[in-house]
């Protein structure tokens, strides 16, 4: 876990789920990357997770991941000895969304056969084989802009790596009411 508001408050929800993490891995991790910006605290577990780890995986802090999403991705990943392996982000909402956004589909993102090639990914659901990150990172100048993560896919993508989908591998993303307008969605 990499806590990216440099006071490191994190740490103590850390600290109370370590126990239940200790079933997946006897190796976690806490570390607090005080440079603002997403670019930063990805790196940053880039570089702890090399020290001991073949892969890296990513989800955003308002997501949650499906109670079987480690073993699709995983088993996408072997199946397809994958460089990277994405999957699906579905919305949820802390309140009803008007109609015209449901409608809309304004929260909804393409999906894929499983094992489809992809271009790009986004960080809120991948998977990412460390060797095949070698001499690439996440642009610090895009780190409090977005699209840091569609670059490095199309890095990852001219470099060859081979990029795979896995539908079965579910993260839900919470949107809270604040997104839920005109505004938000065009911005």
């Amino acid at each position: 876990v990499v806590d990216n508001d440099g006071t490191g408050e994190a740490e103590e929800v850390f600290r109370e789920c370590e126990a239940l993490l200790r079933p997946v891995s006897d190796w976690q991790a806490f570390v607090c990357e005080p440079q603002r910006g997403i670019s930063f605290a990805r790196n940053r577990a880039i570089e702890v997770a090399a020290t001991r780890a073949d892969f890296v995986a990513f989800v955003d802090d308002d997501e949650e991941v499906d109670e079987r999403w480690f073993a699709e991705i995983v088993a996408v990943q072997r199946s397809e000895n994958a460089d990277v392996v994405a999957g699906p982000v579905l919305p949820r909402y802390e309140v009803a969304p008007p109609e015209w956004i449901v409608r809309g589909r304004f929260f909804e993102r393409a999906r894929f056969q499983t094992g489809a090639p992809i271009r790009y990914f986004g960080t809120g659901n991948v998977f990412l084989r460390l060797a095949a990150l070698e001499g690439v990172r996440f642009e610090p100048r895009l780190a409090l802009a977005g699209g840091e993560d569609t670059l490095l896919s199309m890095q990852l993508a001219a470099r060859g790596r081979t990029m795979v989908w896995a539908n079965n591998a579910v993260v839900y993303e919470w949107n809270p009411e604040s997104r839920l307008n005109a505004r938000w969605i065009l911005r």
